[in-house]
């Protein structure tokens, strides 16, 4: 567990850094580590290699642009390597008076006619790339050899390649043995997904599914691979405090919202509250890491009142503590649990009310067929479009704003019609 502000410590975040070949890597392995190097901007001495981000306005100066192409060989390396001096060569009509370096070719040595018609010839050639596709770049006239004759797979044995041959996956058996591996549809199309593609396109996939394991947890709450994370916005002394098994996947989401599967998009407090205030989400600071799925919890609540304590608004919304939460307080939502609670509801949207994290479960494992529940969809296609029923649904309704909340696909219908003047609302019972 590391101490608060371990990682605003230049000394400690470049000794963690130096276990870690790319700045990705390291962003996987110690996310907390990689906040700290950029946020202090050290990147650039941590990875040599580095290349900063240009400021604002940077590529609108054209002796940048000018000075930039002079490090590559074509308009299309710019478009690779700087995107956004590309971008603005572009804009502006640059192209003409951009000046690019000589291409440096290297020099092959040149084969007769025939050449590469002969096997050995072709082979030996072939074992100085290390795959089909570096070959086709550096010795086309060979690997055009290997094709036509059909050598290539020869040359590159699928297996070395990591490819499986063609049609593969049309073989049941091989599919059914690959589900085996599995636990979850998830993870069947996580580790094998041509043979998860193939099965559906086939019609094997409900046979492969009723041989997983029901018994599967998708998070074992005793690992201890959460962490306690809080942001400080110190112009208004507000903060976030949260919890995650993935810091990475957390600050993206704060900062860009949940995608939903209708296509909206929802945000949480922090960026509501960021964006009323102007002010950008700052970088997430680690308190503490290496909990387990209850500590976390406690731990979230603790950070919260101890922030709370020393004067601090703190803007979440959702509850803390052991009882509440992410984690549907620590219950584990075993195929059986999720079965019996399940039992007493017919639709989706009303387990869902009742018990987000059992909803959850079933939604990844696909239990809702096998658990009976439905799709809750009171009216068939074209039921609001009739006016008897539109009036029928008025009459239920003590106003239009009620209305509008009980029966909405029926209000807007009404206004889509313009049968609005039609409606005659019920009278409020008294209480």
């Amino acid at each position: 567990m590391k101490e608060a502000n371990y990682w605003n410590n230049k000394e400690n975040c470049l000794a963690e850094s130096k276990k870690y070949k790319t700045i990705g890597e390291l962003q996987k392995g110690c996310y907390g580590c990689y906040v700290g190097l950029k946020k202090n901007k050290w990147l650039a001495e941590a990875f040599p290699g580095y290349k900063q981000r240009a400021p604002n306005g940077y590529w609108d100066i054209k002796e940048n642009c000018l000075e930039e192409c002079k490090n590559h060989d074509s308009i299309t390396k710019v478009k690779k390597y700087a995107h956004g001096c590309y971008c603005s060569i572009k804009k502006h009509g640059w192209e003409k008076d951009m000046q690019f370096k000589e291409k440096q070719y290297e020099e092959r040595e040149q084969v007769a006619n025939g050449y590469w018609n002969t096997k050995e010839n072709c082979f030996a050639e072939a074992k100085k790339y290390s795959s089909a596709y570096e070959l086709q770049r550096n010795r086309y006239g060979c690997y055009v050899a290997l094709k036509r004759n059909g050598w290539l797979l020869e040359a590159y044995p699928p297996k070395e390649s990591g490819m499986k041959p063609m049609n593969y996956w049309k073989d049941k058996e091989k599919i059914l043995n690959a589900a085996s591996e599995c636990s979850t549809k998830m993870e069947f199309k996580r580790k094998h997904g041509g043979a998860f593609v193939a099965a559906v396109r086939y019609g094997w996939m409900e046979e492969i599914s009723s041989g997983f394991n029901k018994t599967i947890k998708y998070m074992n709450l005793e690992d201890e691979i959460h962490c306690i994370y809080v942001y400080e916005i110190n112009e208004f002394k507000a903060c976030y405090v949260g919890r995650t098994t993935n810091l990475h996947s957390r600050d993206l989401s704060h900062r860009r919202g949940r995608k939903h599967h209708d296509g909206s998009i929802t945000y949480d407090g922090l960026y509501t509250f960021c964006k009323k205030h102007g002010v950008e989400i700052p970088a997430p600071i680690i308190k503490e890491e290496k909990l387990n799925g209850e500590q976390s919890l406690i731990r979230e609540d603790y950070w919260v009142n101890e922030y709370k304590n020393n004067g601090w608004n703190v803007i979440n919304v959702a509850k803390t503590g052991r009882l509440s939460g992410s984690l549907g307080a620590i219950k584990k939502w075993t195929y059986e649990e999720c079965k019996e609670f399940a039992k007493d509801y017919e639709y989706k949207t009303d387990l869902k009310k009742a018990n987000y994290c059992c909803y959850d479960m079933c939604l990844k494992n696909g239990w809702f067929e096998e658990f009976g529940i439905k799709d809750k969809r009171p009216h068939p296609n074209g039921y609001w479009s009739k006016l008897e029923n539109v009036l029928n649904a008025a009459k239920q309704c003590t106003c239009a704003k009620d209305m509008l909340k009980k029966f909405g696909a029926a209000y807007n219908s009404a206004r889509k019609h313009n049968w609005i003047e039609l409606l005659e609302y019920g009278k409020e019972e008294n209480a």
